[in-house]
């Protein structure tokens, strides 16, 4: 489980989200350390205590790595433009849905994330620098809500995107639900929301939903 980043001489920078099979944004047994990037802190007792007693961090969640390397792509001179990407021929299935179903059985809380996505999605959209996203395989729930807080989405043939959140009971997030009907229209958005859905890339081009679709010469 890892997101990295790769700045290229053309000053793209490539962030890359790897958390194999789908690239879900989960959360790891142990919890990164906060920076100064322009987001609140993460404040609850439960993690201040935890961050104090662990000596060694080992991990962090795909979220709070998504917000790091974009504050640091945010902060550096030679970054120009930023490209979300997945790894293994995939942007993102959504959240781990394990996590929901190991605090009902547990009643533990703390298992989820102490960051918010929405805080991470609108500030992709609020970014000053253009984010563009580029999506194989699949985008699922959190994986379209993120790519469409991006400047552009662009697309490689019979990719999936939806968000199928209704289908296990809970309601899109990360403002989903406010930015698929700007995009696709509101009876579009509604279908896509009840039925949970997902459709390929050529629809949701039509749609608007992204902007392009790629040929690509290679996975990424």
């Amino acid at each position: 489980m890892e997101v990295k980043m790769e700045v290229g001489y053309d000053g793209v920078a490539v962030i890359t989200i790897s958390n194999p099979p789908v690239n879900a944004f989960a959360i790891s047994t142990e919890f990164g350390v906060d920076t100064d990037d322009g987001f609140p802190p993460w404040n609850s007792s439960y993690n201040v205590s935890k961050r104090l007693s662990n000596s060694l961090i080992d991990g962090i969640s795909v979220i709070a790595g998504l917000k790091e390397k974009i504050g640091e792509a945010m902060r550096r001179d030679d970054v120009k433009a930023i490209v979300l990407i997945g790894k293994n021929g995939k942007f993102s299935g959504g959240f781990d849905i394990n996590v929901f179903q190991k605090v009902q059985q547990t009643g533990n809380i703390s298992l989820l994330p102490d960051l918010s996505i929405d805080l991470v999605v609108n500030r992709i959209e609020d970014a000053k620098k253009p984010i563009v996203v580029a999506i194989e395989g699949l985008a699922l729930g959190a994986g379209l809500e993120v790519s469409m807080g991006c400047h552009a989405r662009i697309a490689a043939p019979k990719a999936q995107l939806g968000l199928p959140e209704l289908s296990l009971g809970i309601i899109p997030g990360a403002g989903g639900t406010q930015r698929l009907p700007r995009l696709v229209g509101l009876p579009k958005a509604i279908d896509m929301m009840l039925t949970s859905k997902p459709i390929l890339s050529e629809e949701a081009k039509k749609l608007g939903l992204i902007d392009a679709i790629v040929l690509l010469q290679g996975s990424y």
